[in-house]
């Protein structure tokens, strides 16, 4: 942790009053906190720690960042407050600043942004990196990520964040918000279109999966008695992830993908909501050009579709 020790004495004087994160996150909106706090290194300090990452393994790397968060977490929690029965948290070195922690992880996922998708499986399987108090962080860290490769951003979002929205503890108004903000930061991105559909699959894995794009027809196409403050910022975004969502080169995996698109496809149209109904057949189409076997996923369904004659 050599990294983390040079950085906690060089902002060992720098105490929670001059960097106060946990109100700077909860009332900052997501774009105000991508360079924080990292607009406060040195260009030639941060090109030295750049050369000392691009040393260091994945297996290290990943260990590092997951430290490195475990050591906000548990600043978080001495702030929040400890929650009944739960764990003992990892308490951060006195040596350390928060501000130096902070420092160290943006680094690590702006120069190695892979590293997150790598640790992911790992905040998916562990409770103690869930809960919405926690979303901010995780999202920043996305943040962070993005600036280095805004595919890793996007898949992040769509792995991740995205159906987070579809659980009750995700479901409140101030999570969807800053989920939102995410992906529009990553879309509002000079040349983020092109990027995203060139990179839409990266070593067999798509940015945005097909159960990723089955939420998103969801939050894009609801009933109108279920329409919120959100669909209208889902309908501004959901083109292009669709365009991701759709984007591949054929094959044995595009295949499969069209199968499971067509699936949900056929079961949305026949949910009684025009607009998702209207959304889901085009998108049925589209399958059908991909490949001839959805005509038999939809002759093997019970949902029957009027459109088609």
């Amino acid at each position: 942790m050599k990294f983390a020790d040079y950085f906690g004495r060089a902002f060992s004087s720098v105490g929670g009053a001059q960097f106060p994160w946990v109100k700077m996150f909860k009332e900052s909106p997501v774009a105000k906190l991508v360079d924080v706090p990292i607009s406060h290194v040195p260009e030639i300090v941060y090109e030295t720690s750049v050369a000392w990452l691009r040393q260091k393994s994945p297996e290290a790397l990943a260990s590092f960042v997951l430290w490195s968060l475990d050591c906000i977490l548990a600043d978080l929690a001495s702030h929040l407050g400890t929650a009944k029965g739960s764990k003992k948290v990892v308490h951060v070195a006195s040596s350390k600043s928060q501000v130096a922690v902070f420092i160290v992880l943006a680094t690590a996922l702006r120069r190695k942004p892979e590293v997150l998708v790598n640790v992911l499986p790992i905040l998916k399987e562990n409770s103690k990196y869930q809960g919405h108090d926690k979303l901010p962080v995780i999202i920043w860290m996305a943040t962070q990520a993005s600036q280095g490769d805004l595919t890793v951003g996007l898949y992040m979002w769509a792995h991740y964040l995205l159906p987070m929205l579809h659980t009750k503890s995700g479901s409140n108004p101030l999570c969807r918000d800053l989920v939102l903000q995410l992906v529009e930061r990553i879309l509002s991105t000079p040349k983020a279109r092109p990027i995203l559909l060139n990179g839409a699959v990266k070593k067999g894995e798509r940015l945005v999966p097909p159960h990723a794009l089955e939420f998103l027809m969801g939050f894009t196409f609801p009933a109108p008695s279920e329409r919120v403050k959100a669909t209208e910022r889902f309908e501004a975004v959901y083109p292009t992830l669709k365009e991701v969502a759709l984007t591949g080169t054929g094959g044995r995996a595009m295949k499969q993908v069209v199968q499971q698109i067509a699936s949900f496809t056929i079961k949305a149209a026949g949910e009684g909501v025009a607009d998702l109904s209207t959304e889901a057949a085009k998108i049925f189409v589209w399958c059908l050009d991909e490949t001839p076997d959805s005509y038999a996923q939809w002759v093997r369904s019970t949902t029957s579709f009027t459109w088609i004659t």
